[in-house]
């Protein structure tokens, strides 16, 4: 009996545990037999997939046994390719951080399951553990002993036109300029870290992305011609400069570029020479005016000094340390501390008060490196004058436009004074007004804007009643400024060259532009070298240029070889009649420069249907002009060969022609294609000719049989124009 009561309990309780979840009595999670791997397996996914699908992975948890097992949590982390743990692994929804950058996840009803986002692309590795309270980092958990899953989040495929760029606080767009300016000291010496960040299209930091380092001109010098950027999305490079002007360091990502303009100024002045000193004697009691005794102060690199600097405190203080006057008459009371410089935007000049004494006067500019400079001239009493001149820096004025100019009293000694109660007149149909400033000797003549009196010829007429004296002078009346023309056509190699161009009429004669309010330049360069890095800056002043049409530039290649330059100036003009807004007019010019070393070799220029050469900038004529056949450029052999300086024979029985260069003897045919250099024979692919008794010969020919540099310019339609040669 009590054996069944016994037996019946048991099966009571039997029946009982099968109402009981298996789970309730299952070992716990082992972290030997249990595993979390990605789906998957080993993968790579968009970082945009990564950040909003995220990664699938299965978690399956076992006892010691191998069965299955329950936890209330298990941690995941994921370790960067360094090493470390990430904050690249996104906050699992749900999830508690008991640690940095590790993440408990609650087991239960997740169905085995777990979805893993990134916030950034890298490659890592992933790993889960059995959660334990006791733990401070992920190196004193137990991690489960599968193999580790490895994710690559690989950067999606961003615009890189949608990228920015920060430089000096400020941002832009992909293919921008920035306004911020760096300003480089020229001394060579490299600056301290120039710092640059860039964000992708999202906004964020552009990471491991490489970034190409540039400068558009040798007088500037990067430390490294790229940089990766790091976490920050930033790069960092230093800039040396030489050269004073304005340049660009380019910065270019995947195929898109962020310009940083650069502007080299002046380091302390090193050198200083005379320019100009009076070249006859000054009236006594008269001072001296800006341009008569002027010097040139240049730093180490020849860059224009245009401000006080440290090499120049003395004159700036006007204290008589650094302007010594070494010689003045007994008689006069001017002493070292009475003379003082200025710039007036072209070169330093001499500012002293009324000479008081007859003699002679000498003052020495020094530097603080002892640099110096002297300019001597003699002051005489003005006797009674002799002659009236009037002076202008033109005797052509642009049509509307007008001249500057002043009356100058001389005497039987040469010795000039300002005329300040001499006047003028002006007499021609093309006059539209004439003006003498009270109390000086400066006036301005005008002429009207109207097209009939292009050539026409007006006389300006100065009297001095009180020496009865007469003086005329003629100005021709110009069409108005149409184009820049260059003045120099070669420069240096690795050489700051000063260049002058002119503002220039229909007829090619320059022009000022008195009435201009004001002018802004830009130079582009169309063409160079290959490989070279060129710089032209505008060193003009705007006096020069108003007044005598004369523009001034700086250019510098490091590399020999032909710069086509074209040159812009925008020049804004009062409004006239009934215009509402000032009128603006815009100038242009290009120019081939031939680069080469010290004494740049000769320089020839041919127009495709003209007689007229242009060897060194002087014109001559030739009796057969270049042509263009079968899209073929030809020129004349014989007038070109010669323009150089090289003999030419012409063998009429056999129809060859030899010509000797610089050691150089080149023998062609007539009708051949075949010729010799030095003896070697060649090939050409077409053959010479003779078009009215001149052998004709394609461009490219002259090139290779001379070493002669060629560059052909085109008209609107595309047909070569002009050919420029250069030895």
């Amino acid at each position: 009996m009590k054996n069944k009561k016994l037996f019946a309990i048991l099966t009571l309780v039997c029946f009982m545990f099968t109402l009981m979840p298996v789970a309730a009595f299952a070992a716990p999670a082992d972290a030997e037999t249990s595993s979390f791997t990605a789906v998957d397996g080993d993968q790579t996914v968009k970082l945009n997939k990564a950040q909003t699908e995220g990664v699938k992975f299965v978690l399956d948890l076992y006892d010691a046994n191998e069965n299955a097992a329950t936890s209330s949590s298990v941690f995941v982390w994921a370790v960067n390719a360094a090493g470390s743990v990430t904050s690249a692994l996104q906050v699992p929804a749900g999830a508690a951080t008991q640690i940095d950058n590790v993440y408990a996840i609650d087991a239960a009803g997740l169905d085995n399951e777990v979805v893993l986002k990134f916030v950034r692309s890298g490659e890592f590795t992933v790993y889960a553990a059995i959660a334990d309270a006791t733990a401070d980092s992920a190196a004193d958990l137990t991690k489960f002993s599968c193999e580790a899953s490895k994710i690559t989040v690989k950067a999606s495929n961003a615009d890189p036109d949608l990228y920015t760029a920060v430089f000096k606080g400020e941002e832009v767009a992909a293919n921008g300029e920035f306004a911020a300016v760096l300003s480089v000291v020229p001394n060579n010496v490299m600056s301290d870290k120039i710092y640059v960040n860039f964000k992708d299209a999202d906004g964020k930091a552009l990471k491991g992305a490489t970034v190409a380092i540039e400068t558009n001109s040798s007088s500037i010098e990067v430390n490294k011609a790229s940089d990766v950027t790091n976490a920050q999305g930033e790069i960092d490079f230093k800039v040396a400069g030489s050269v004073e002007g304005n340049y660009e360091i380019i910065l270019t990502v995947d195929g898109v570029e962020w310009v940083i303009n650069v502007t080299v100024g002046n380091t302390v002045s090193a050198y200083i020479t005379t320019v100009n000193q009076p070249a006859g004697p000054q009236a006594l009691y008269e001072s001296l005016d800006d341009d008569v005794i002027e010097f040139q102060i240049t730093d180490i690199n020849g860059n224009e000094v245009k401000a006080f600097d440290a090499g120049m405190i003395g004159i700036a203080a006007e204290d008589g340390k650094y302007l010594v006057l070494t010689e003045a008459p007994a008689d006069s009371d001017i002493e070292s501390e009475d003379l003082a410089l200025r710039y007036n935007g072209t070169n330093w000049y001499l500012v002293a008060p009324s000479m008081d004494a007859e003699g002679t006067y000498a003052v020495k500019v020094i530097l603080d490196n002892g640099a110096n400079a002297t300019a001597t001239w003699t002051v005489k009493k003005f006797q009674k004058p002799v002659q009236l001149i009037i002076g202008t820096s033109t005797n052509v004025i642009e049509l509307g436009g007008a001249v500057n100019g002043e009356l100058i009293y001389v005497d039987a000694n040469g010795v000039q004074k300002a005329a300040k109660d001499a006047d003028i007149a002006v007499t021609g149909y093309a006059v539209a007004d004439v003006a003498k400033y009270a109390g000086t000797n400066n006036f301005k003549i005008e002429v009207k804007d109207d097209e009939k009196y292009v050539g026409a010829v007006v006389t300006a007429t100065a009297v001095s009643e009180k020496y009865d004296l007469v003086a005329t002078k003629e100005f021709k009346v110009a069409d108005g400024a149409v184009a820049i023309a260059f003045v120099d056509k070669t420069a240096e190699v690795n050489v700051n060259n000063k260049l002058e161009w002119n503002v220039v009429n229909s007829e090619g004669t320059r022009v000022a532009l008195v009435d201009a309010l004001n002018t802004s330049i830009k130079y582009v360069v169309l063409d160079a070298p290959e490989g070279a890095k060129v710089s032209v800056n505008n060193i003009n002043t705007g006096s020069d240029l108003l007044n005598k049409g004369i523009g001034k530039m700086s250019l510098t290649s490091n590399k020999v070889g032909n710069v086509a330059v074209q040159v812009v100036m925008k020049a804004e003009f009062a409004a006239t009649n009934n215009e509402v807004a000032n009128q603006v007019k815009y100038y242009t010019g290009t120019q081939i420069f031939a680069v080469g070393t010290a004494g740049v070799g000769d320089v020839v220029v041919m127009s495709v249907g003209s007689n007229e050469i242009v060897i060194n900038d002087k014109t001559a004529t030739i009796d057969a002009a270049p042509i263009v056949e079968n899209s073929r450029t030809f020129v004349p052999f014989r007038a070109l060969a010669e323009a150089f300086g090289a003999t030419v024979a012409y063998d009429e029985a056999t129809q060859a022609v030899t010509a000797e260069l610089n050691g150089v003897t080149v023998v062609m045919t007539i009708g051949s294609a075949e010729y010799t250099v030095n003896g070697t024979a060649k090939t050409a692919d077409v053959a010479p000719f003779i078009n009215g008794s001149r052998t004709m010969v394609p461009v490219r020919f002259v090139a290779e049989a001379f070493g002669i540099k060629v560059i052909p310019t085109y008209d609107e339609n595309g047909a070569t124009a002009d050919i420029l040669f250069n030895l």
